[in-house]
């Protein structure tokens, strides 16, 4: 929301330079208005404005850097709603994970995985700015694919928790943020084994996450696992 606001920011004073710039050279041309040296500066003030604004405005989109920044929010409010949980449950974020050949292997991470009572939660975040329904009968291929990363990362982290016990609930979810996401009274969508919301409707789909149940012994076992796990951790290179 933040960055949407600072957006419409932007591109509302972009607006105003230039249209404060076009007023003064339509009158210097139609009306043959002479600017003093003031507004001759205010004027050329207000097109460098505009192109610097812009120009930096595509160095965001461009390198990158904007989808970083969403993608960053949007795990912070997922990171939000698991911490809404309560004391119950404990919260993991960014685990890294080694992936590729001996040879060159690259390093990703796990957003966040939760452990409670209701079982272990392998949480995949993803913003999108386009319409994004998940109420179709047969999802998109974005989805699909982002549904496909999920439960691979479901695997990683289970056989992290699963080397010290077995028969652990480990439950992928699939949380998409932004403006275009689309989801209806259904709020919990299944793509497999995926579970699949809507970040905004969380007072919906969180209760429903998961029927599974985690007795507080194994809950122990999972964190004392994922705490080592992380403690050993060597990055690649």
């Amino acid at each position: 929301m933040l960055l949407y606001t600072l957006g419409t920011f932007f591109a509302l004073y972009v607006c105003v330079l230039l249209a404060v710039a076009s007023i003064f050279v339509v009158a210097r041309f139609i009306f043959g208005f002479q600017a003093s040296g003031f507004l001759q500066g205010l004027i050329s003030g207000c097109l460098i404005g505009a192109i610097a604004i812009c120009m930096l405005f595509a160095n965001v989109v461009f390198s990158g850097s904007l989808s970083w920044m969403l993608g960053g929010g949007a795990e912070k409010s997922t990171n939000e709603i698991l911490e809404s949980l309560g004391p119950e449950w404990k919260i993991f974020s960014n685990i890294p994970f080694v992936e590729g050949p001996t040879s060159g292997p690259w390093e990703v991470d796990v957003d966040h995985v939760a452990v409670g009572p209701r079982g272990v939660l392998v949480v995949e975040t993803k913003y999108t700015s386009v319409v994004t329904s998940l109420d179709e009968e047969r999802l998109g291929t974005r989805i699909r694919n982002d549904a496909a990363q999920a439960y691979r990362n479901s695997v990683k982290v289970g056989r992290v928790v699963q080397l010290m016990e077995v028969n652990i609930p480990i439950i992928p979810v699939l949380v998409y943020w932004g403006p275009g996401v689309r989801s209806s009274d259904e709020s919990v969508r299944a793509l497999g084994s995926v579970r699949v919301v809507a970040g905004a409707r969380e007072k919906e789909w969180m209760p429903n996450i998961s029927s599974s149940r985690l007795d507080q012994e194994k809950q122990v076992v999972v964190v004392n696992s994922l705490t080592a796990y992380l403690a050993n951790y060597v990055a690649p290179g």
